[in-house]
């Protein structure tokens, strides 16, 4: 069992290179279940994918203290991330679900129709990239959750970058914090567009509560209409749940989200519903989609939320 982060290096994949590697990471279950904290009460250990991580999808992290933390991490879609907490005494270091070391340079960065949930590291999701797509994600149960979902221009060392953000119908549900002024001696400082479209956030009193749009030099926020706010006692009432993954078949979601049909020629699988990650098949194999797909519709008011 690792005791500190700078002890769990047991990688049950160690990737090398960086870059556009085009190496694929798909239909594994990293789950640490079995091992010495595996059945212990918000506690985990366990390393799933170290240094390279180029596509990464339809994959299961489970009980583990970090999922994926490499240099470029550029496809990360239709994963389940669940039960991932901070390594048991951390040593000044922290776990992580997902975060990217320096990123591609002038490259994009897609991370979508993931489930993450359960969780509680130092980073959840830290992202970089000089545009960024993130949608038809599903965010719930997050503790520390002024890192929940950080985004960061691409390099490894301080500094002010540039890039642009995309988020499009994700399910956010509160105290899940979205924020672009994370930065430190290996992340350059934000500095560009957010764009904020067509998600239902849960628990939160106001945009601005839920996403913190601050740089060193310059974080312009758009806030380009179709997102939803319901306090979590709206949304229980109308069947939005945590333990549903925020699904409902009728609700104020539904037909309330803008038509994003011209940003899928960017990002082709926004014009679908979220597959909702993947689940435990029989034998352990990975059964995906986890939740059919539907197409958005090309003409017409498209749902806010994931779905």
């Amino acid at each position: 069992m690792a005791t500190h982060a700078g002890d769990d290096t047991h990688y049950m994949i160690l990737g090398a290179g960086s870059g556009i590697t085009d190496n694929v990471v798909v239909s594994n279950i990293f789950d640490g279940s079995d091992s010495s904290l595996g059945t212990t009460s918000k506690r985990s250990s366990g390393f799933g994918i170290y240094a390279e991580c180029y596509d990464v999808h339809n994959n299961v992290f489970r009980r583990l203290s970090n999922g994926a933390v490499c240099s470029n991490p550029t496809y990360v879609h239709d994963n389940l991330f669940e039960f991932l907490y901070n390594p048991v005494e951390r040593h000044f270091a922290h776990g992580n679900v997902v975060e990217s070391l320096g990123g591609l340079a002038e490259g994009r960065t897609y991370f979508y129709n993931n489930v993450i949930r359960h969780t509680n590291e130092g980073v959840t999701i830290w992202l970089q990239g000089s545009v960024l797509y993130v949608f038809n994600n599903v965010f719930s149960d997050i503790d520390n959750p002024m890192n929940c979902l950080m985004q960061n221009p691409p390099g490894f060392s301080a500094g002010v970058g540039s890039a642009t953000s995309h988020v499009y119908n994700n399910t956010f549900e509160s105290p899940c914090h979205i924020h672009f002024n994370g930065a430190n001696s290996t992340t350059p400082s934000w500095s560009g567009p957010v764009h904020f479209a067509n998600n239902h956030l849960v628990g939160y009193s106001s945009l601005s509560a839920g996403v913190d749009c601050r740089a060193a030099a310059r974080c312009d926020f758009h806030d380009e209409g179709g997102n939803i706010l319901q306090t979590k006692s709206q949304a229980d009432f109308e069947g939005y749940t945590t333990a549903g993954s925020y699904l409902a078949v009728a609700g104020s979601t539904i037909g309330r989200g803008l038509n994003l049909s011209l940003v899928c020629q960017s990002a082709p699988a926004l014009c679908g519903t979220t597959t909702l990650g993947v689940l435990d098949g029989s034998e352990k194999v990975v059964a995906h989609p986890a939740n059919p797909v539907r197409s958005r519709p090309t003409v017409g008011p498209w749902n806010a939320g994931a779905y």
